[in-house]
């Protein structure tokens, strides 16, 4: 069994007096592995983190899905707390800065630099798919058989004075093999769900999807129903058996489309998932 507890994520706790904010961090274990995905953005996730009595101190590694700020802001937090751990970051995500035009001006989304620079020596920087442990995989997508999120319009990235549409090469997906089936961990899912979630099919070898947990950046209320209505598509599909958990960056029109159906579930933070 895997358990994903919900650190930190835009949708406040109804339970508690967790912190919430525009950003998401995991904690993910199963029987080999503990796992920090993502560290939100500014660090109140170990907060969050102690009140739920999950030990960011003694996980195994930090997974930094994107560059995006809204999930390495807490990278410091991370670092202060935990003192040996092996820090995973795409390549990319360090090679270029990242902003956003949704807003009337341009917000830098970058990774703090400085920082990845000082701790070099815990940093491990990934260019393509590889196995993390002996179930744990980091994936790029690279695949682009069905459309990507309608709100990957604002994002660009620049390299020197060159500014261009983010391809979202810096993004990465956890896949969790348990047994015959796999798990997916996808927090932003710029590339696309069901891109990437084929892409975890083909790197692992394994076609069952078990569950998808993350968000789906379906960010323009206008485009809402028609891009869930496609993955809903997808799923009928190729995934009808599985669950999907979603939040983060999935828009409250998005989730009450998806959630009409039985295989859909919106997160929160606090929440903890057993899959």
């Amino acid at each position: 069994m895997i358990r994903i507890a919900i650190l930190i994520d835009n949708t406040p706790d109804a339970k508690s007096a967790l912190h919430s904010e525009k950003g998401l961090s995991l904690y993910v274990e199963d029987d080999k592995n503990r796992i920090l995905c993502d560290t939100g953005l500014s660090g109140a996730f170990a907060d969050n983190a102690r009140a739920l009595a999950f030990d960011v101190s003694n996980v195994d590694f930090c997974f930094l899905s994107h560059a995006h700020v809204d999930h390495t802001g807490g990278l410091h937090r991370f670092l202060d707390i935990n003192k040996n751990s092996t820090v995973y970051i795409a390549e990319e995500a360090i090679a270029a800065r990242y902003f956003s035009y949704r807003h009337a001006r341009s917000h830098d989304l970058s990774v703090d630099f400085d920082l990845v620079k000082a701790n070099a020596n815990r940093m491990h920087t990934l260019r393509s798919s590889a196995w993390l442990t002996e179930n744990v995989a980091a994936v790029f997508c690279r695949q682009n058989l069905y459309a990507q999120p309608f709100g990957n319009k604002y994002l660009t990235k620049k390299i020197g004075a060159t500014e261009l549409p983010d391809d979202f090469a810096h993004e990465m997906s956890l896949a969790i093999v348990e047994g015959d089936e796999l798990i997916v961990v996808s927090s932003c899912s710029h590339c696309g769900a069901a891109n990437i979630i084929e892409t975890c099919k083909a790197f692992t070898g394994k076609t069952i999807l078990r569950a998808f947990v993350g968000g789906l950046h379906f960010v323009d209320d206008s485009m809402a129903k028609n891009e869930a209505e496609n993955l809903l598509s997808y799923v009928n599909k190729h995934a009808k058996h599985a669950k999907f958990y979603v939040g983060h960056c999935t828009s409250e029109p998005a989730k009450a489309i998806l959630c009409e159906q039985e295989q859909f579930c919106a997160f929160a933070t606090g929440d903890i998932i057993s899959i």
